[in-house]
């Protein structure tokens, strides 16, 4: 008797909880875009901030190629639903 009680307790707070979740949520993903952040905030020493310079420079002259995961050498790994993840041969 205990456990049904509790299990009509919690079934309630998720029914009243659900929505102000969804809301919470949905001003979160329309105010994101608006916050300004570091977090793509490159060095210019950073490993990273050179590859990305060498890279536009590339773009810049037309020279960029993409090679197929095959032909990179990479296979897919699947980790869940709707992730991946890339291992190298």
């Amino acid at each position: 008797m205990i456990q049904a009680n509790n299990t009509l307790a919690i079934e309630e707070l998720t029914k009243a909880l659900e929505p102000v979740i969804r809301r919470i949520i949905r001003e979160e993903l329309k105010a994101a875009p608006h916050r300004e952040t570091d977090m793509h905030h490159l060095t210019p020493d950073s490993p990273l901030y050179e590859d990305m310079s060498d890279i536009k420079k590339r773009k810049d002259k037309d020279r960029l190629e993409f090679y197929s995961l095959k032909r990179s050498g990479v296979t897919p790994l699947a980790l869940g639903p709707h992730e991946k993840a890339y291992a190298m041969k």
